[in-house]
């Protein structure tokens, strides 16, 4: 096959001289096609944004263009160059609209089961048996292996504190959370109807309407026993873990099945972040005691003073969701007793007293 002969041409973007085999070509790179199309015609902050590193044009800074600047990251971009726009206003009204489609696309059932078959297992590109660790630790915002591949000028200390650093931000926003839909473009007021309409289409109640009681139940509690093990629940509280960590050195002798936020699978008491609180399935919910003693299913509940304050604890609605938690373990064998947080921090003796002769009794 006789060789194509690279002939000499002027990009119509940056006017540079280049060499190719096309004698269609236009454009250096693709960076000036992309840079040339946003700007040709086009209006600046709706159709196209300028790179304050480098003066030039393109949808998104933050996205292939970064490719540019090695040494640069989107988040010190950010940081560098606060009040400068990042994305186009015209590309972040097409996110808008993917989302709302991805989101009707998600609701129906055919697609949720095609989409979970085509990724669940070993069809998984990030599976074990297709990736290395290291492949896998690379992908991950919360490895230091995320950072030192994108950034090789930085150390491995340098790497930690960004990986640490997200996670204790919890940069990974949840759906539920308003800042998850605002960071995709959609005002205040979309996002809480979003979230309202999107926890309203897998409810107890709709679940048993679409499926029936029993398997209704079952879909349900599933799906929630799901969330509860991939949602990252750090929000116990400190003061609870305090009483905790004193009542664990009397018992654990005693016991051998004692679970409570800050208590690993090791036994050693390392406020980390993570959640170690036990899960129990009933019937209808699944519940996470704030402590737990297997052995003899006993249940010590924290009622701390900023969710359990006079006005929020009578609440018509706060008060029948306690009322049924409670009555749905007693009526499953559990046994509870509930400590005040002005009970704790009044006689913290007193308190380990209480709790001890429970769990004794």
């Amino acid at each position: 096959m006789k060789e194509r002969i690279k002939k000499e041409f002027c990009c119509k973007n940056c006017k540079n001289n280049y060499y190719s085999n096309s004698s269609l070509s236009q454009f250096c790179i693709a960076e000036c096609r992309k840079e040339y199309k946003v700007k040709d015609g086009k209006e600046l902050g709706f159709d196209y944004v300028v790179c304050q590193i480098c003066n030039r044009a393109t949808a998104n800074v933050t996205g292939s263009h970064m490719k540019n600047h090695k040494e640069w990251t989107p988040e010190r971009y950010k940081l560098e160059f606060p009040n400068s726009q990042i994305i186009a206003a015209r590309v972040l009204e097409k996110i808008r609209e993917g989302s709302i489609k991805a989101g009707n696309r998600m609701g129906e059932d055919s697609h949720r089961e095609r989409l979970r078959k085509s990724f669940s297992g070993e069809n998984n590109p990030m599976h074990k048996s297709k990736t290395t660790e290291k492949k896998r630790k690379s992908a991950s915002p919360f490895s230091p292996d995320f950072y030192l591949s994108r950034n090789p000028n930085l150390s491995l200390d340098e790497a930690k504190l960004m990986a640490e650093k997200k996670l204790s931000e919890n940069v990974v926003v949840s759906w539920v959370k308003e800042e998850y839909w605002i960071n995709k473009g959609f005002t205040k007021e979309e996002s809480q109807q979003i979230i309202s309409k999107k926890q309203s289409t897998f409810s107890l109640e709709k679940c048993i309407e679409k499926y029936g009681e029993i398997e209704g139940k079952k879909r349900w509690l599933d799906r929630q026993e799901k969330w509860i093990k991939n949602y990252r629940k750090t929000n116990y509280s400190k003061k609870s873990q305090e009483l905790f960590s004193s009542i664990y050195p009397i018992i654990k002798n005693k016991y051998q099945n004692i679970y409570f936020a800050t208590l690993d699978e090791n036994k050693q008491i390392l406020d980390t972040g993570k959640n170690h609180e036990h899960r129990i399935r009933l019937k209808d919910r699944i519940i996470m005691p704030d402590f737990y003693i297997d052995d003899t299913k006993k249940i010590i509940e924290f009622d701390g003073i900023y969710w359990h304050d006079y006005k929020r604890r009578n609440k018509p609605e706060n008060q029948k969701r306690e009322e049924q938690k409670d009555k749905s373990l007693m009526d499953s064998g559990y046994f509870i007793l509930r400590i005040n947080e002005k009970e704790w921090e009044d006689n913290p003796v007193e308190a380990i007293k209480k709790c001890i002769e429970f769990i004794n009794s």
